[in-house]
């Protein structure tokens, strides 16, 4: 027998439902709290109060409603509901496993199994599945050009598959040859290969075709010649798709990355470009002029961190040693991840730290409203303009006092960061440092901590003892090797004739672009090692073959370099007038390594030559470089910390005494 309130209570559940999408919350409202007093566990009422919720912007208590809900009863219309609030509130875990539900109870639908792809492919775990998804997808004739393109995208990162990459990419062209996407995704990989001529027809014939996306292409192309080391043409594209979008933050710091690898602009311009884009974030801002919290000097304060990194990144060879090593008891640390990826870094991470915010779908006006409501007393970017940074929000200036440490050593061009962390070798001799901050000095920029693995790597003997003749080495990021650098390096092969150069590239079909620039200089292919994107063991056994590394610039190393003195094996780096030229002087001279060191090109390869004619001297340091690294202060991780306390507490000194009264 049915229940005789049942055919009352479906029509009051009707009518929340008919007040809720005719717009009369303040109905709803009342009706439904008295409904579920009577009724808690009741599917459809928990659906109707997430739906009430997330109308009135109240996104987390809608998601746990609906999460109750489903509880009680699986429904499609419920879970869409609850994958659209899991999806603004970037809550991947629950989104993932709402859309595997949708696609049991709808398998017909492939909007489901595409959306849960891009779900999948943040992860690199995840990335096969999510391509297995998108096959199904197109099994299905749903979203069959877009699934194409998507698979193109995972295939060629991360899954690194690049034959599968170009041939999902020509399906998609094949489909609709104007399709922009997928255009896009085929000249990144053109580009990546050296098959610049290929890559640049594509995409010139796109800006032709489809002129409301030229911005998205010329900055498609600047970014894909910059990993060529074409500076010059990449720079010309970017400001191409500046002038187009001279307003738009997130392309303007693409810009000045990029400006950062190359010696194409001078200091003043390179300074003066920085400005102008604090100048554009700071117009965008309204700057918090009162803080709440007391201008005590000895109180304990609040560092917030803000970075996209806070995963395996390179970034956490030295911010994890700091982490683990600092005083929390007189530094709470609050960190700001503006980055969805998670790994065991980040675990790690967020369990060291005192308080964690996941950011990433925060604007910048609400990270700087968030960061002010957490009273933070400094606040230390750790980007730059590296991807994913929020250096707009620092221009809101939601803290006291702000720095930029860490990213790379380089000027924000924001002028409410108040100070540049460095170290005094970072500051260039008998010049100005061209930053818009104050440079506030450590004693080391840096402390490293190696991971357990690279413990168990030996260091080898120097490999020309047996050889008989010297091999060089370039590890670093193969965007940072300019054309002007490659023919630095010819030369030294020209004034070394037995020696060798190791190097790595970043696809195989690059060999061929640097085994022909070095043909061109008379250098033959025998005397080159060429490799692709290694395991990081690999990476770090491939010094065993090296006597010497050769560093970048303007761009100098710094984790890569690290890495090589570990591995014993030191670099020959040029320190210009730009701090990010000045890494090398800045690892090297705390080891009573300067003689690595040169202050011009001619002197670079002075450097080189010389070195290559000290075997002795050479082997002596490589055996004993661990060591001595070990015992330096660039692995001294309390007394790192300690140092980097004391500067905290001079920064605030100063405020509490200047804008603090």
């Amino acid at each position: 027998m049915a229940h005789p309130k049942r055919p009352q209570q479906a029509a009051d559940l009707n009518m929340i439902a008919h007040w809720l999408q005719t717009g009369r919350p303040d109905l709803a409202r009342p009706a439904l709290a008295q409904w579920l007093a009577r009724n808690p566990l009741h599917a459809q009422a928990l659906k109707l109060q997430g739906d009430l919720l997330s109308a009135e912007g109240a996104l987390q208590a809608a998601l746990d409603a609906y999460l109750r809900s489903l509880a009680q009863q699986q429904s499609a219309i419920t879970s869409k509901a609850a994958v659209a609030v899991a999806q603004a509130l970037q809550r991947h875990d629950v989104l993932a496993g709402q859309l595997r539900l949708l696609i049991r109870l709808e398998p017909q639908d492939g909007h489901h199994r595409f959306n849960l792809a891009q779900v999948l492919k943040r992860d690199a775990a995840s990335a096969a599945e999510a391509v297995a998804l998108l096959q199904q997808c197109i099994e299905l004739g749903s979203m069959v050009k877009e699934s194409y393109c998507q698979i193109g995208m995972i295939a060629h990162s991360p899954l690194q598959q690049r034959d599968l990459a170009r041939s999902a990419f020509l399906q998609a062209l094949a489909l609709d040859a104007g399709y922009i996407d997928a255009r896009i995704g085929l000249a990144n990989l053109y580009c990546e290969n050296n098959l610049v001529e290929e890559a640049l027809q594509l995409l010139q014939q796109a800006v032709a075709d489809t002129p409301q996306e030229q911005v998205r292409l010329y900055k498609t192309l600047g970014v894909s010649l910059q990993k060529l080391g074409r500076g010059k043409e990449s720079l010309a594209f970017m400001q191409r798709a500046l002038a187009l979008m001279p307003d738009n933050s997130e392309l303007f710091s693409n810009y000045l990355f990029m400006a950062t690898y190359t010696d194409e602009l001078s200091d003043a311009e390179w300074l003066a470009q920085h400005q102008q884009y604090g100048a554009m974030v700071a117009r965008q801002a309204q700057a918090f002029s009162r803080f709440a919290q007391s201008a005590e000097p000895q109180r304990r304060l609040k560092l917030g961190f803000v970075s996209a990194d806070f995963r395996t990144h390179s970034v956490n060879y030295f911010f994890e040693p700091l982490l683990q090593a600092l005083d929390q008891q007189q530094l709470e640390v609050v960190c700001y991840y503006t980055d969805t990826q998670r790994d065991e870094v980040t675990a790690r991470l967020q369990a060291m730290a005192s308080g964690w915010h996941d950011v990433a779908g925060l604007s910048n006006e609400a990270l700087a409203r968030q960061i002010h409501q957490d009273r933070i007393d400094i606040l230390i970017d750790l980007g730059v303009h590296s991807p994913k940074n929020r250096l707009p929000a620092f221009a809101w200036r939601p803290a006291p006092v702000q720095m930029s440490w860490l990213g790379y050593p380089a000027t924000t061009g924001v002028k409410e960061i108040d100070y540049l962390l460095l170290d005094r070798y970072y500051l260039p001799a008998d010049a100005v440092l061209p930053a818009v901050e104050k440079p506030l000095l450590l004693n080391s920029y840096r402390v490293f901590q190696p991971l357990d693995d690279m413990h168990k790597l030996p260091v080898k003997p120097l490999p020309a003892l047996e050889k008989g003749y010297i091999t060089f080495g370039s590890f670093n990021d193969f965007v940072k090797i300019s054309h002007s650098q490659l023919q630095l390096w010819a030369q030294l092969l020209q004034r070394i004739p037995d020696a060798r150069l190791v190097m790595i590239v970043h696809a195989r079909e690059s060999t061929d672009y640097i085994q022909r620039f070095f043909a061109g200089h008379g250098i033959a292919a025998e005397r080159l090692m060429l490799f692709t994107k290694l395991s990081f063991s690999h990476f770090l056994q491939l010094h065993h073959y090296v006597d010497i590394a050769l560093d970048t610039y303007p761009f100098t190393g710094l984790t890569t370099c690290i890495h090589g003195l570990w591995m014993g094996v030191p670099p020959i780096t040029l320190a210009g007038s730009r701090s990010t030229s000045r890494s090398g002087l800045s690892l090297l001279a705390p080891l009573g390594l300067k003689d690595f060191v040169a202050g011009s090109a001619e002197e670079y390869l002075q450097k080189a030559e010389y070195w290559a004619t000290q075997l002795p001297r050479l082997a002596n340091i490589r055996s004993g470089l661990r060591q001595q690294l070990q015992q330096s202060p660039l692995m001294d991780g309390p007394a790192f910390a300690t140092d980097f306390a004391a500067t905290m507490r001079r920064a605030w000194h100063h405020w509490c005494s200047t804008a603090g009264q």
